[in-house]
C-alpha cells in the first residue's frame, strides 16, 4: 500500500507517528517522508514498487498508496517518483472529472499544500482511508489504518460495541462505521478536501463514480465479450513498465486465468502457498508446467496459521479478518525477486454469486423434475435471505442485535438507491474494504509490490453490469475464463476434482460419487499430522482443528479470558452464547468463533493502550 497519516493540529509529533508506522511487521526498514505545515503534518510511508515515491513541486506535495496505474503510461520509467510526478502534471486542476479516465487499480491519493490537503479514494475503496477527531475537534486525523488514527487522537478506549457485534455475526462492519466510536471510513470513489484557514477547517467531498445498476442487463454473450476485453486490458496495464512479474497460483480457475493473461507480459514465476504438499500444489505444478512457467512453492511454517492473526492485526489494523497469505512471501524473502506479484482476489466477489442472498440463489438454481413436481403440490419453505457468510444473530444480546440489524437495514436502503435489484448482494462488499477476505489484499499491498487483476477500472465497470442470472454459479466468468485459459482448463480444478472447464453438473456428479463410495473425507483431507489444521487439500487451514488444537489459538483464548476483554465480550453476547468465549464446540460455527477471538484480542489491546 503502504500508509499515510495526516494530522490537522497535533496530538503526537510526526516523529512519534513515524515510529508507529515503522513498528509493524515487515515495515521496520521501509522509508518514511515527514512534512510539516502550518495546519498540521503528514507522515507518508510510500508503497513498495518502483515509481511511487512522493513528488514535491511549487509548494505542493503529491503522494499515493497501493499500486495506482496511469492508463497508457509507463511511469516506472520516469524515476522513483514517476507516478506522483505524472499525477501532479495531469490531475492538479480538475480531479473529479479527470480521475476516472486517467487512473486505475488499487490506490488512495493525497495532495498537500499550505492551506490544506485532498485525498482521493479508488472506485471500490480497496485502500480504505479513515477519519478520527479528538474530543474538542481541534485535532483531526486522516489515515489508512483505523487503529493508528484512533490512537493518535487518544480514543482507542472508546469502542463501538455494535460494530464489534456486527463483526461477530457478519464478518464485516457496515460502512462507514468502525470498531471505534469516533472513527469512520471516508467514502470510496470520491475526492475529499480539507481546507484549513484562520484556525478553521472546512471539509467537503465529491463522488466521481458509483457502481450503478443498469436498467437493462446486457446479454450473456455481450457481457462475456466485454469481460474478456476488460481482463486483457487490465493485464496490459498491470504489466506496463514492468519486467519481472510473478502470479499467485492456486489449483482453481481464477488464478490460472490470471496466469494465462500475464503469461505473455514478462511472467517469471508462479507462486503457490504450501504448508503441506497436497492436491492443490500438485495441480498448480501441472498448470505451471503446461503454461511453460517456472513454479515455486512458498513454504510456510506448520504454525503459520496459528500466529498470522496477531501479525495481520498488527500490520493492517483490527477492522477486517486477520488472515493474510502474503506474510509467507515476505518470510521466504521472495518479494525482492519480482517487480510485482499479481493475484486474482475479487473474482468470486464481483463476477460470481458468493455474496448473493441464499433465497435468490435458490430461485435461480435449476430444479430437477422431481423438485418441480413437488413444488406444485407442496408449499416450499422459503430459504433465508442472508448470504452464506452470516452466523446466527441469536449469539448477540437483544440490544446489540437490534442495533446491528437497524444499522444493516439503513445501509441496505442506501445501497438500494444505486443497485435496487442486487442491493443485498452488494451490501457484502460495497465498499470492498468491508469484504470479509479483504485483509489478505490489504496486507499484501504493504508487504510487497502487489496487484490484483480484478480491481481494474474496466473490469469493475463490467462487473456492475453482470445480471444475477449470469453471476449465479459464475456463468459468465466460467465462459470467459475458458476462452482465456484454453488448454489450461483441461486440467482438473483442485477444488472440484474435475476439469476446470467442467460445468456444475459434472462437479455435482463427481461429489455424489465420492459420497456414495465413502471417499469424500479422503478427497478433502490429508493423512493426520502433528499440526492437524494443515491436513487439508487446499492452501488455507481447517478452522475447526485450528480452534481445537493450535497452541497459538489456545493462547489467544487464554489471554482474552484473563483480561477485561472477557467482560466486554460477554456484555455483547446472548446468555446462551457466552460460553463461546471460554471454549469452542466442534459443531459450532468456526468463523464466528474465530471472529470472537480476534475481537477479544482487539478489545484487550485497545483497553490496555490507554490504561
Amino acid at each position: 500500500m503502504s500508509d499515510f497519516i495526516i494530522q490537522i493540529g497535533e496530538m503526537l509529533t510526526p516523529e512519534q507517528v513515524a515510529e508507529m508506522l515503522r513498528d509493524r511487521p515487515g515495515m521496520k526498514n521501509r522509508p518514511l517522508v515527514i512534512r510539516r505545515f502550518d495546519w498540521g503534518s503528514a507522515v507518508i510511508q510510500p508503497p513498495p514498487g518502483r515509481g511511487y515515491q512522493p513528488f514535491e513541486e511549487n509548494g505542493k506535495l503529491f503522494a499515493c498508496t497501493g499500486r495506482p496505474r496511469m492508463i497508457g503510461i509507463s511511469h516506472e520509467n520516469s524515476g522513483e517518483n514517476g507516478f506522483c510526478r505524472e499525477l501532479a502534471q495531469s490531475l492538479e486542476h480538475d480531479l473529479a472529472t479527470e480521475l476516472p479516465a486517467s487512473i486505475t487499480g488499487m490506490f488512495a491519493l493525497a495532495m498537500f499544500q499550505s492551506d490544506g490537503f485532498r485525498v482521493v479514494t479508488d472506485m471500490l475503496g480497496s485502500q480504505p482511508v479513515y477519519k478520527a477527531e479528538n474530543a474538542s475537534k481541534d485535532v483531526v486525523c486522516v489515515g489508512t489504518n483505523a487503529d493508528l488514527v484512533t490512537a493518535i487522537v487518544g480514543h482507542r478506549r472508546e469502542l463501538d460495541l455494535v460494530s464489534i457485534g456486527e463483526f461477530l455475526v457478519y464478518d464485516q462492519i457496515s460502512f462507514p462505521f468502525t470498531t471505534y466510536q469516533r472513527t469512520t471510513e471516508i467514502d470510496p470513489a470520491s475526492v475529499h478536501q480539507w481546507h484549513c484557514k484562520s484556525g478553521r477547517t472546512i471539509a467537503s467531498s465529491n463522488a466521481y463514480w458509483q457502481p450503478s445498476e443498469p436498467t437493462i442487463w446486457p446479454s450473456r454473450d455481450d457481457i462475456a465479450d466485454e469481460l474478456e476485453s476488460a481482463l486483457r486490458s487490465a493485464a496490459e496495464e498491470i504489466a506496463r513498465g514492468t519486467h519481472r512479474i510473478a502470479v499467485t497460483l492456486s489449483g482453481g480457475r481464477d488464478s490460472r486465468t490470471v496466469l494465462a493473461l500475464m503469461r505473455a507480459k514478462g511472467l517469471e514465476a508462479a507462486l503457490t502457498y504450501c504448508t503441506r504438499e497436497n492436491r492443490e500444489t500438485e495441480v498448480a505444478t501441472q498448470v505451471a508446467r503446461v503454461a511453460g512457467v517456472r513454479h515455486l512453492l512458498v513454504r510456510r511454517d506448520p504454525h503459520f496459521y496459528g500466529n498470522v492473526l496477531e501479525r495481520t492485526m498488527a500490520l493492517i489494523g483490527s477492522e477486517v479478518r486477520g488472515e493474510a497469505h502474503g506474510f509467507a512471501v515476505a518470510d521466504a524473502h521472495l518479494a525482492e525477486h519480482f517487480d510485482v506479484i499479481v493475484g486474482g482476489y475479487l473474482s468470486d466477489t464481483l463476477l460470481k454469486d458468493h455474496f448473493m442472498p441464499l433465497a435468490q440463489r435458490e430461485r435461480l438454481r435449476k430444479k430437477s423434475l422431481r423438485e418441480r413436481m413437488i413444488s406444485v403440490f407442496r408449499a416450499q419453505t422459503r430459504p433465508p435471505t442472508s448470504t452464506r457468510w452470516a452466523a446466527s444473530r441469536d449469539m448477540l444480546c437483544p440490544d446489540i442485535r437490534d442495533q446491528v440489524e437497524s444499522r444493516r437495514q439503513k445501509r441496505l436502503i442506501q445501497i438500494a438507491d444505486i443497485r435496487p435489484q442486487s442491493s443485498e448482494e452488494w451490501q457484502g462488499f460495497w465498499p470492498i474494504s468491508r469484504q470479509h477476505d479483504v485483509g489478505s489484499a490489504l496486507a499484501n499491498s504493504r508487504l510487497f509490490c502487489a496487484d490484483e487483476l480484478f480491481y481494474f477500472r474496466r473490469v469493475l465497470e463490467v462487473a456492475t453490469r453482470i445480471s444475477p442470472e449470469d453471476r449465479y454459479s459464475g456463468t459468465v466468468a466460467h465462459l470467459t475464463f475458458n476462452r482465456l485459459c484454453g488448454p489450461l482448463n483441461a486440467l482438473i480444478n483442485a477444488n472440484t476434482g474435475v476439469a476446470a472447464s467442467a460445468d456444475n453438473g459434472e462437479e455435482g456428479r463427481f461429489f455424489k460419487k465420492l459420497r456414495r463410495t465413502g471417499r469424500l473425507d479422503e478427497f478433502r483431507s490429508l493423512p493426520v499430522s502433528d499440526a492437524p489444521w494443515n491436513d487439508v487439500q487446499h492452501s488455507w487451514a481447517d478452522p475447526v482443528k485450528l480452534l481445537l488444537h493450535s497452541p497459538d489459538w489456545q493462547r489467544y483464548r487464554e489471554e482474552i479470558i484473563r483480561s477485561n476483554a472477557n467482560d466486554v465480550l460477554r456484555s455483547i453476547l446472548s446468555a446462551k452464547s457466552r460460553d463461546m468465549v471460554t471454549r469452542f464446540e466442534p459443531d459450532g460455527d468456526p468463523r464466528a468463533s474465530m471472529a470472537l477471538i480476534q475481537a477479544g484480542l482487539h478489545i484487550k489491546g485497545s483497553l490496555a493502550a490507554t490504561a
